[in-house]
């Protein structure tokens, strides 16, 4: 079952109503740019209350599987406002469309370069996809992958990223990553948590992505922080002892964010105990 299938199911749409939103949004973006709101003023009399009300939703139910489609893209920003566009008019270069096979093939080099180590099963629950529709695109891949022990796990890399992943250094082995920053938000992210008590930590009910502290590319802790009486106050929760070293590295970091921040008179850090 395809990506748009399964959506169709998963809301109780068909076929027939998925192709009237996408050709009303095809319709409503020709040459112009438009925020969720106006899109839906533009396309609401063409489709059924159903689909109104999903196209509503700030999830973007309808929205998200119509880009699939090519009918829409993010556009320029308006203010505090998102827009869309059609790719058509947005992008000068646009080219032809991909066949499915060759835009799955496309995408898993794109997910090996930027989120490699990882496996079959992580990158089909990262694109969406079935993980038997995921196979043939893995297999015609493997002659250019090579297989990677990581966290007593079988994991695959790029031949070509091999000798630059060897070759890598860490100039500042640790970091105060915020909230759902954009590194820890993969599906595949099992690689930088040490366990699965940790990875739930992490990873937590209702979609909620913790702020973690990262020491050599590891999720190593959590930390947090607020501010009481014009005062910052961080609390980190290591994940397993820190040594004294990497201790200062996480009050240097800490420092450096209170600074960023500016406007406290002082900060204050407290460690839990691991």
């Amino acid at each position: 079952m395809d990506r748009k299938t399964q959506w169709m199911k998963h809301f109780g749409i068909s076929y027939s109503d998925f192709d009237a939103v996408t050709h009303a949004i095809r319709d409503a973006l020709d040459g112009k740019a438009l925020t969720r709101l106006e899109l839906l003023e533009k396309i609401a009399k063409r489709l059924k209350p159903k689909l109104r009300l999903l196209l509503k939703s700030s999830w973007n139910e309808l929205l998200h599987p119509a880009s699939f489609e090519e009918v829409l893209c993010f556009g320029p920003q308006r203010g505090s406002e998102t827009t869309f566009v059609s790719p058509k008019y947005w992008l000068k270069s646009w080219r032809n469309r991909l066949t499915p096979e060759e835009s799955r093939v496309a995408l898993l080099e794109r997910y090996l370069r930027v989120y490699g180590p990882s496996d079959r099963l992580e990158f089909a629950a990262w694109a969406g996809m079935d993980p038997v529709n995921a196979k043939p695109t893995w297999e015609s891949m493997l002659e250019r992958m090579i297989e990677v022990a990581y966290c007593d796990r079988r994991t695959w890399l790029l031949k070509d990223d091999l000798e630059a992943l060897l070759g890598s250094e860490f100039r500042d082995p640790v970091r105060l990553i915020p909230n759902f920053d954009v590194y820890l938000a993969g599906r595949d992210r099992r690689v930088l948590t040490s366990s699965r008590e940790a990875h739930k930590r992490v990873y937590r009910e209702a979609g909620w992505v913790s702020a973690v502290v990262l020491a050599q590319g590891k999720v190593s802790g959590l930390w947090s922080s607020r501010t009481q009486k014009d005062k910052l106050l961080f609390r980190i929760e290591p994940f397993a002892k820190f040594g004294s070293g990497l201790r200062r590295s996480v009050e240097e970091e800490a420092e450096a964010y209170a600074d960023f921040l500016g406007g406290t008179s002082g900060l204050s850090i407290s460690w839990s105990r691991s």
